[in-house]
C-alpha cells in the first residue's frame, strides 16, 4: 500500500462525487462503494490497527477480508480485542456498526459465559450454531442452508429476469456470457463444498438454461446445452455451469488456503476421508471426499487425485478445468456423426466465434439483429432452425440446420458474402500500407493475364503491390502477392469428410484446390507474383496460411497507427466474423419459407412468436 498512498490521497483527500447520468448522487471524503481501492485500503488500515493490539495474540484465530472480519476464541479474549478496536477506531476514521455484528456462541444454548458486554453494545447473539461468514454458510442446520439457498436463488432469478426483459438478443447474450453464468457464483463454489449447497448449484444451472432459451427463442437438447457450456475456442458459448466447476473450484481453493488454515488452526486437516457420523447420527462429513471422487470419475486416470492425504499439487483452477473440459468435448466429438463432427471442428477453429465477443455497438457496426444472433447460436449448437424443404433458388434440399444456405451457389448470396470479406481484407491491407489493388481495378491486367481467353482467369481478389513485410504461408516474402479469397461451408457435401477429420479440414482442402485450378499458381509465379489462397470457412475459421498473412497485415496496421497488435487483430476478426454471420443469416432468411422452430409456444419477447422472413433484406 505505501506505493499507492499518494494516489489514494489524491483520490480521497478532497470530496469525491458519485455521478450517474450527469447527476451528482453523493459527495464524500471517504471511499465510494465499488471503488477497487477500498478493499486494500481497509485491510491495510485494519492490519495496522490490529498490530497495535497485543490482545490479538490471545485469540484462537482472526481473519479479515475487505470490510468483513471474524475473531474467534474465548469470550473474554474476543471482547478485549473488540474493546481496543473501539478505542482506536476514531484515529482511523472507523465507525462500528454494531447491529451488523453477530456473536456466535459455538456451544449454542449450552453456552454459560457472560455475553452482557456484547449485548450492551447492541450486538445480536445467535445461539443457533448456524454460522455464516462473508455471505456463505460455514456450518449449520439443513434449514439454515436451505434458507441461504432460497435467498441467493432469489437474487439470481431477479438478475435473470433482467436479461429476459432486454429487447436485444445480442446484448442479453453478451451479458450472460460476461457476467451471468457460473463466473457469477464462483466465489460461493470456491468457499463452500458442493454437497452443502447442491440445491443452489442445480437451481442456478436450471435458471441459466431457462433464461438462455428464452433469450434465444430456442429449445435446446441436453447435448446442445452441454456444448454451450464449453469455451468459445472449444465450440461452445462460454456459458459455464455451476455444476461443472463446483468441485474443481472448491478443491483448488482448499489447497491454496491450506497454509493459512493451518496458521489459523493447528488442528486443521485435509478432510478427504469417507463421510462419518457422530454419536447423534448427524453427518459431520468429509467435504472433500465426494468432490474429489466426482473429479476422479471424469479425469484421465493419470490425473487422478489420491484420497487420504493432501496432494502434492492440484494446479490452478483454470488448468484443472481445461483438463476436464477437454475430456468432455473429446467425448462429444467421439459420439458425434460426421455431420456434427464437421460442425464441432469448424466452430472450434481460431476466430470462428469472434462475433460472440464483439461488443454490441452501432458506431463500430458490430450490433447484430435478433435474427442474426438466433441464427448464429443455432448454427453453432446444431439446433434445428427450420423445416426441411426445397431451396427456392437452386431446388436443392434446404436442411433443417441452416447449412445449405452457406454453400448454395444460386441466388447471389455467395457472391455478396465473398465480396464483403474481400472488402474487409482489402481495407486492412490498405491500412497496412501494402498498396493493395482490388480485382475490380484490373488485377488481371496488372498480372499480364488479360490476353484472349485468359481474360476470364481472375487470380486475385486483392493484389498486394508492396508486400515485402507480409509473412506468407510458405514462410517467404516477395514484392507482390495475389490474395485469392474463398468461403467454404464445412458441412457442404464436397467438404464434409475433410471437415469432420480435423479442424479447418474444409479450408485446407479448398486451398489446395485453388492452387491447382487453371494452373494459376504457376502463371502467377512466372509473372513474379506469389499466389496465396485465403480460404475462410462459413463458421468463421480461416486456413493456416491465410491466418499468417492476416497476422502480418494486423501487425503492420498496429505499427502504422501506434495501436496494440492485439487490439487491431481483435477488431479485424470481429469485423470479419460479424460480416460472415450477417451474410449467412441473410442467405438463410431468403430461403426460409416458414417460421423458426423452437419457441415452444411461449412467445418470443425478442421478436414475436417466431421469426418470419423479414421484408427489406
Amino acid at each position: 500500500m505505501p506505493g499507492s498512498a499518494r494516489f489514494a490521497e489524491w483520490c480521497y483527500g478532497d470530496g469525491v462525487n458519485l455521478i450517474y447520468n450527469g447527476d451528482v448522487f453523493k459527495k464524500s471524503i471517504r471511499g465510494q462503494q465499488g471503488c477497487p481501492l477500498m478493499g486494500p485500503l481497509f485491510c491495510s488500515m485494519k492490519k495496522e490497527m490490529r498490530d497495535r493490539i497485543p490482545e490479538v495474540s490471545e485469540l484462537d484465530f482472526t481473519a479479515d477480508f475487505s470490510d468483513d472480519g471474524v475473531d474467534g476464541g474465548e469470550c473474554d479474549a474476543v471482547f478485549r480485542v473488540l474493546e481496543k478496536e473501539i478505542a482506536l477506531g476514531p484515529e482511523y476514521g472507523l465507525r462500528n456498526n454494531y447491529d451488523k455484528m453477530v456473536v456466535y456462541p459455538l456451544a449454542g444454548n449450552r453456552f454459560t459465559g457472560d455475553l452482557s458486554r456484547f449485548i450492551a453494545l447492541g450486538i445480536p447473539i445467535d445461539y443457533s450454531c448456524n454460522v455464516s461468514f462473508m455471505q456463505v454458510p460455514v456450518v449449520g442446520s439443513a434449514e439454515f442452508v436451505s434458507e441461504w439457498v432460497a435467498r441467493k436463488l432469489g437474487i439470481v432469478k431477479k438478475i435473470m429476469e433482467g436479461a429476459r426483459g432486454l429487447s436485444k438478443r445480442q446484448v442479453a447474450l453478451y451479458l450472460l456470457r460476461k457476467a451471468g453464468h457460473g463466473c457469477r457464483v464462483v466465489y460461493y463454489l470456491r468457499t463452500t463444498p458442493r454437497d452443502l449447497i447442491e440445491e443452489f448449484v442445480q437451481g442456478f444451472d436450471a435458471e441459466l438454461k431457462d433464461t438462455f432459451q428464452v433469450v434465444m427463442g430456442l429449445n435446446i437438447t441436453d447435448e446442445q446445452w452441454e456444448q454451450a457450456s464449453y469455451s468459445v475456442k472449444n465450440s461452445g458459448l462460454g456459458l459455464t455451469r455451476a455444476a461443472d466447476i463446483a468441485d474443481a473450484a472448491y478443491l483448488v481453493s482448499r489447497y491454496d488456503a491450506w497454509d493459512d488454515c493451518v496458521a489459523l488452526d493447528r488442528r486443521h486437516v485435509w478432510d478427504d476421508g469417507p463421510a462419518r457420523q457422530n454419536t447423534a447420527g448427524i453427518v459431520v462429513g468429509e467435504w472433500l471426499f465426494e468432490g474429489v471422487s466426482r473429479l476422479n470419475a471424469v479425469l484421465p486416470v493419470n490425473a487422478h487425485f489420491a484420497l487420504g492425504s493432501k496432494p502434492l499439487s492440484v494446479g490452478k483452477q483454470k488448468d484443472l478445468m481445461g483438463l476436464l473440459n477437454k475430456g468432455r468435448r473429446d467425448a462429444m466429438v467421439e459420439r458425434a456423426g460426421v455431420w456434427d463432427k464437421a460442425r464441432l471442428e469448424g466452430t472450434s477453429a481460431p476466430h470462428a466465434g469472434a462475433w460472440l465477443d464483439a461488443t454490441p455497438n452501432m458506431a463500430l457496426d458490430t450490433q447484430l439483429s435478433n435474427a442474426q444472433v438466433q441464427y448464429g447460436v443455432g448454427r453453432r449448437l446444431g439446433v434445428q432452425l427450420c423445416e426441411e424443404g426445397p431451396c427456392k433458388f437452386c431446388l436443392g434440399s434446404m436442411d433443417r440446420w441452416g447449412a445449405h444456405c452457406e454453400s448454395c451457389m444460386a441466388g447471389g448470396d455467395k457472391t455478396v458474402n465473398h465480396n464483403k470479406v474481400r472488402d474487409d481484407v482489402y481495407a486492412q491491407a490498405k491500412r497496412a500500407h501494402t498498396a493493395p489493388q482490388l480485382e475490380a481495378a484490373g488485377v488481371s491486367r496488372l498480372l499480364g493475364l488479360e490476353v484472349g481467353r485468359e481474360a476470364a482467369v481472375r487470380p486475385a481478389d486483392v493484389l498486394l503491390c508492396r508486400a515485402q513485410d507480409v509473412n506468407l504461408g510458405n514462410g517467404g516474402s516477395t514484392g507482390r502477392v495475389a490474395l485469392d479469397i474463398g468461403i467454404v461451408c464445412p458441412q457442404a457435401a464436397g467438404h464434409l469428410s475433410a471437415a469432420g477429420r480435423e479442424v479447418l479440414g474444409a479450408a485446407e482442402e479448398y486451398a489446395r484446390t485453388k492452387c491447382a485450378r487453371g494452373d494459376i499458381e504457376r502463371k502467377c509465379r512466372e509473372a513474379g507474383i506469389v499466389f496465396q489462397p485465403m480460404i475462410f470457412e462459413s463458421l468463421g475459421g480461416v486456413s493456416v496460411e491465410a491466418d499468417k498473412v492476416l497476422k502480418s497485415l494486423n501487425k503492420a496496421v498496429a505499427g502504422n497507427n501506434d495501436i496494440s497488435q492485439e487490439v487491431v487483430a481483435t477488431r479485424f476478426w470481429q469485423r470479419v466474423s460479424v460480416d460472415i454471420l450477417r451474410g449467412n443469416c441473410r442467405a438463410f432468411h431468403r430461403r426460409l419459407t416458414g417460421t423458426l422452430s423452437g419457441d415452444g409456444g411461449r412467445g418470443d419477447p425478442f421478436g414475436g412468436p417466431g421469426l418470419q422472413v423479414a421484408a427489406g433484406w
